[in-house]
C-alpha cells in the first residue's frame, strides 16, 4: 500500500510537471508575436479631423505602421489587435486620459509577417495580405456605447463643447495631450489570448500660431520706426508653436515706391536673397539667417527692404507651408558717419556699429593704433578660427542687444 502511495504520488508529480512545462511552452511561443516599428508611430504638426472618424474609430492617415511579427510560425498564433487615442487637457475639464476612439479586430490566424497600418484600420476594412500573399479575413469593430460616451463628456461642459466646435471649424484636432496605443493579444487558442506586446505614443497637439517676425522690420507706413544702420543685419523670427524639426526658408527684396504699390508687389519682384532663380533661400530648422558677406548684392543705405519667412510643416495630409508676415525695414545711415562712401570692409561697418561710433574712432581714427586696419581674413574667438560671417554674425547680436561687450583690448 505504502508502494502504491509513492507510485501514484510519482505519477502526479509527473503530470504537474508535464502540466507547467506545456504551459510555459504555451507561454512563451505566444509571446513571440509582436510589434515591429515600420517606422512605429510618425509625428505630425497637424492632426486634421478627416483623418480620424471620431465617429466611428477608423484612421485615414498613416499615424503608425507595425510590422506583426513572430519567430514561430510552424505553430498556430491567433491575435487581435487593439488600437486606441486617449485626451487629456485639464484646461477644459478634460482630467485623466479620456478615450476617443477604440478600434479592435476580430480574432484571426497570423500564418506570417503581417503589415498592420492605421492607413487599413477601418470598419469598412474587411481583409489584409501578410507578406507570403495570404489573404487575411479581419473585421474591425468599435464600442458605439464608448462612442456615445465620448460624445456626452465634450457636449457636457461648455469649455469643452466651445474647444471642440472651434476645432471643428479649423478642420483640426483640438489641442491637448494625445495618446496613442497599439496592443497585441495572442495565443495558441482563439479563446485564450493574451497580451504580448504594446507600444505607446504621446504628443502636445496645440493650434499652430503664425511665424512672429522679431527683427528688423515693422510696417511699411513709418520706416524711421524701423531703421537700421547696417549693411549685414541678422533676421530673427519666432518658428509656430508645436513645429516639429520645421525647415525654415527666406525671401528678402528691395521695396521701389516708383515701382511697388504694397510689400506683397516687392516681395514678388526681383529678390536680393535667394541671389539664385530659386524662389526661397533655404535655412533650415533655425530662426535666423545672416545676410552673407560675399556671393549676393550687397544692401544699401538710405533704401527700403522687405522679408518674409515660410515654414515647412508635417500635417496627416501632407506637407504645408506657413508664411509669416511680410516686414519691412530701411537702412540709414548716421549723420556725419565716419563710413561716408560704400568701399568699405564690411566688418569694419558691423563693428562700428557694435562699439558705437565714438569707441570705434577711438581705436580707429586718425593717430590711433588701428588706423587704416583692413581685416586680413583670420579670425578668433576664445581662441577658435571662425570665419567672417561667424564675426558679423556674433556682432549683429551685440547690435541687437543679444550679446554685450565685456571689455575691449587690443593686442600689437
Amino acid at each position: 500500500m505504502i508502494r502504491i502511495i509513492r507510485k501514484q504520488k510519482s505519477i502526479l508529480r509527473s503530470i504537474i510537471l508535464a502540466g507547467i512545462l506545456f504551459l510555459n511552452h504555451n507561454a512563451v511561443y505566444a509571446q513571440n508575436v509582436k510589434l515591429i516599428p515600420d517606422p512605429g508611430f510618425i509625428e505630425y504638426s497637424i492632426y486634421y479631423l478627416n483623418s480620424i472618424n471620431l465617429k466611428n474609430g477608423s484612421i485615414r492617415s498613416r499615424i503608425f505602421r507595425f510590422i506583426l511579427h513572430s519567430d514561430d510560425y510552424s505553430k498556430p498564433h491567433f491575435v487581435s489587435v487593439l488600437t486606441r487615442i486617449a485626451y487629456h487637457n485639464p484646461d477644459i475639464g478634460i482630467h485623466g486620459n479620456k478615450t476617443l476612439i477604440e478600434l479592435e479586430t476580430d480574432v484571426f490566424e497570423l500564418q506570417a509577417d503581417l503589415a498592420l497600418d492605421s492607413k487599413d484600420m477601418s470598419v469598412n476594412t474587411t481583409q489584409l495580405i501578410d507578406f507570403k500573399g495570404n489573404f487575411i479575413p479581419i473585421k474591425f469593430s468599435t464600442n458605439d456605447k464608448l462612442q456615445q460616451d465620448i460624445h456626452s463628456n465634450f457636449t457636457g461642459e461648455d469649455r469643452s463643447q466651445y474647444q471642440l466646435q472651434s476645432s471643428v471649424t479649423a478642420g483640426k484636432l483640438f489641442d491637448g495631450v494625445y495618446t496613442f496605443y497599439v496592443e497585441v493579444y495572442s495565443g495558441s487558442a482563439p479563446d485564450d489570448l493574451k497580451i504580448t506586446d504594446k507600444e505607446t505614443y504621446s504628443t502636445i497637439i496645440e493650434s499652430i500660431s503664425y511665424i512672429n517676425i522679431e527683427y528688423p522690420g515693422g510696417e511699411l507706413a513709418d520706416t524711421t520706426l524701423t531703421e537700421i544702420y547696417t549693411t549685414f543685419p541678422l533676421f530673427e523670427w519666432n518658428p509656430p508653436k508645436s513645429c516639429l524639426n520645421c525647415d525654415s526658408e527666406i525671401r528678402i527684396s528691395q521695396f521701389i515706391p516708383h515701382r511697388h504699390s504694397s510689400v506683397e508687389d516687392a516681395i514678388d519682384d526681383d529678390a536680393v536673397i535667394p541671389s539664385s532663380y530659386e524662389e526661397w533661400e533655404y535655412v533650415g530648422n533655425i530662426s535666423s539667417f545672416q545676410y552673407p558677406i560675399a556671393d549676393v548684392r550687397p544692401l544699401k543705405h538710405n533704401s527700403v527692404y522687405v522679408w518674409q519667412v515660410r515654414t515647412k510643416i508635417s500635417t496627416t495630409q501632407g506637407e504645408e507651408y506657413i508664411f509669416s508676415p511680410i516686414s519691412s525695414f530701411k537702412i540709414g545711415r548716421y549723420a556725419d558717419s565716419y563710413f561716408d562712401h560704400e568701399q568699405n570692409h564690411p566688418l569694419l561697418d558691423v563693428l562700428c556699429q557694435a562699439m558705437t561710433e565714438e569707441n570705434f574712432k577711438a581705436y580707429f581714427g586718425p593717430n590711433c593704433n588701428l588706423e587704416d586696419y583692413i581685416p586680413t581674413g583670420n579670425f578668433l574667438i576664445n581662441g577658435e578660427l571662425k570665419e567672417e560671417s561667424d564675426i558679423v554674425f556674433h556682432l549683429n547680436r551685440i547690435i541687437n542687444k543679444k550679446d554685450f561687450i565685456a571689455n575691449v583690448s587690443v593686442k600689437e
